[in-house]
C-alpha cells in the first residue's frame, strides 16, 4: 500500500515533438468525432426507427441504453488492460474499424435483435477509444498542457454531436424524413438506412489513419509497479486510498451524463411529440445552437482547468467538473418545460454550454493523480461505472418514467425535467464533497506526475 501511495518517479524520458504531441492529439480528436457520431445518430432518427421497426420507447432505451452500456463496459475493462500492455495506437485504430463497420449494419436492421446486435458491434469497438486516447494524451504532454490538450480531444465529441444533428436534419430533410432512395447495387432505402451509411463509412479510413501517429515512451512510471506487472490488486488499493476522490468524480461525472445522454437521446422525440416538429427540424436547429456551442464549451474546459490552477486551485481539474454538472442542473432541469419550441431550443443550447466541462476534466483529473502503469484500467472502471450510470440508464430511465409513470408519451418533457433534477442535483453534492479528497489524492501524485 505504500509503494501505491508514494510511487517513486524512476523513469525519465524526453517528450515527444510538439508535431508528434499535437498531430497525435488531433488524431484521437478525429476518431472521438467518429465515436459519438455513431453513438448519438440512434437517438435523432429514434421517431423513424419506431415507425418502421416498431420498437416502444422502452425498446429503444434498452438497445442504447443497458444494452450498449453493458457490452462498452465489459469490453472497456479489457481494452483497459491491454492498453496498459500493447500499443495503444494499434488497440484505437481496430475499435474504429469495428464500430464502423457495425454503424454501417445498422442500416440493415430488421427490427429488436438485428439493431441490438449492430449496435453492440458499436459498443465493442468504442470501448477501445477513451482508455488508450487517455493513456497516450498523458504520455504526449506534461501536466501544464494536459487540459489543453484533453480539452481538443473532448472537443471531437462535441463536434460529433454537431456533426450528428446537422447531417442527419440535412439528410432527412432532402428526403421528407419518410422518403426513400434507390440506390444502384443496393436498391431501396429508407431515409434512416441513409444516414447510418452516410456517417459509418468515412470512419473506416480514419481507423486506417490513426495507426500511423506517435506512440509515445510511457511516462510517470512508479518505482515498485515498474518491478512487475501493474495487477488488479494494485489498482483496487490505489482506489481504495483515494476512495473519496474516485467515487466523488466517477459518481458525479456519470450522474451528470446520465441525464445529458437521456436528454440528447430523446430530443428528436421531444420535439416531435410536444411541438410538433420533424426530426429535421431538431437535428439542423439545434445542430447550429447548441452543436456550435458545444464546440466552444469543449474547446473551454482545458484553459478554465489551467486557469483554477494557475489561481492557486489544486483541486481545479475536479472543480471543473463541479462547474459543468451545476449548470446543467440548473439549465437542463427547466429546458424541457419551456412553454415554445424556440425558448425550448434555447436552453438546450444553454445547456451545451455546461455538458463538456465534466467529461473533459474528469481525464484530467485521473490521469493527475493515477501512475502511468494503472492509468489504463483505472479508465476502464470509470467507463464502465459512466457506461453503466449514463450510457446505460439514461435513455432507458426516461422511456420507463414515460410509459409507466407518466403513461403518455407528450409527457417526455416532464420525464426530461425529473431525470435531469435528481441526476444532477446527485452529482453536484458529490463532487463539492469530493474536493478535498482530490487535493489530498493530488499531494501523493506530486511526487511522480510532471
Amino acid at each position: 500500500m505504500a509503494a501505491v501511495a508514494l510511487p517513486a518517479k524512476t523513469q525519465e524520458h524526453q517528450w515527444p515533438s510538439a508535431r508528434q504531441a499535437w498531430l497525435g492529439t488531433w488524431m484521437l480528436h478525429v476518431c472521438y468525432v467518429f465515436a459519438i457520431l455513431d453513438r448519438i445518430i440512434i437517438g435523432q432518427l429514434a421517431p423513424l426507427l419506431q415507425t418502421d421497426l416498431e420498437l416502444s420507447d422502452t425498446d429503444l432505451g434498452l438497445i442504447q441504453g443497458i444494452g450498449f452500456a453493458v457490452c462498452y463496459t465489459l469490453f472497456g475493462l479489457g481494452i483497459g488492460w491491454m492498453v496498459d500492455r500493447f500499443t495503444r495506437k494499434h488497440l484505437v485504430a481496430i475499435g474504429i474499424v469495428i464500430w464502423s463497420f457495425a454503424t454501417v449494419a445498422s442500416a440493415w436492421a430488421l427490427g429488436f435483435w438485428t439493431l441490438a446486435l449492430a449496435r453492440v458491434g458499436v459498443a465493442m469497438g468504442e470501448a477501445s477509444l477513451n482508455p488508450a486516447a487517455s493513456s497516450l494524451i498523458s504520455d504526449y504532454f506534461p501536466r501544464a498542457t494536459r487540459p489543453l490538450a484533453y480539452g481538443i480531444y473532448q472537443m471531437g465529441a462535441a463536434i460529433g454531436s454537431l456533426l450528428s444533428y446537422i447531417l442527419s436534419g440535412v439528410i432527412l430533410a432532402s428526403l421528407d424524413d419518410t422518403g426513400h432512395v434507390v440506390l444502384p447495387l443496393i436498391g431501396e432505402l429508407a431515409a434512416w438506412q441513409i444516414v447510418f451509411i452516410a456517417i459509418g463509412v468515412p470512419g473506416i479510413f480514419s481507423g486506417m489513419l490513426v495507426a500511423s501517429i506517435h506512440e509515445p515512451t510511457r511516462k510517470g512510471l512508479s518505482a515498485e509497479l515498474s518491478r512487475a506487472p501493474a495487477t488488479w490488486a494494485a489498482v483496487f488499493a490505489f482506489l481504495n486510498l483515494n476512495r473519496r476522490t474516485f467515487i466523488a468524480l466517477f459518481g458525479g461525472v456519470s450522474l451528470t451524463m446520465m441525464s445529458v445522454y437521456g436528454m440528447l437521446f430523446w430530443l428528436a422525440s421531444f420535439f416531435q411529440r410536444v411541438h410538433d416538429l420533424p426530426p429535421s427540424w431538431t437535428g439542423i436547429w439545434y445542430g447550429l445552437t447548441g452543436g456550435v456551442i458545444g464546440v466552444v464549451s469543449a474547446a473551454i474546459s482545458g484553459p478554465i482547468t489551467r486557469r483554477l490552477v494557475n489561481q492557486g486551485r489544486e483541486d481545479g481539474a475536479m472543480l471543473t467538473c463541479l462547474i459543468g454538472a451545476a449548470g446543467v442542473f440548473v439549465i437542463g432541469t427547466a429546458a424541457p418545460l419551456m412553454p415554445s419550441a424556440f425558448l425550448a431550443l434555447g436552453a438546450f443550447a444553454i445547456v451545451k454550454i455546461f455538458i463538456n466541462l465534466p467529461t473533459s476534466a474528469a481525464l484530467t483529473s485521473i490521469n493527475e493523480i493515477t501512475p502511468n502503469e494503472l492509468r489504463g484500467k483505472v479508465t476502464s472502471i470509470y467507463i464502465l461505472v459512466f457506461g453503466i450510470l449514463a450510457s446505460g440508464s439514461g435513455a432507458l430511465i426516461v422511456a420507463l418514467i414515460t410509459e409507466h409513470l407518466f403513461g403518455d408519451p407528450a409527457a417526455i418533457g416532464w420525464s426530461l425535467a425529473l431525470v435531469n433534477g435528481i441526476a444532477c442535483g446527485g452529482s453536484v453534492l458529490l463532487l463539492a464533497w469530493g474536493l478535498k479528497g482530490f487535493r489530498e489524492s493530488r499531494k501523493r501524485a506530486a511526487v511522480w506526475n510532471d
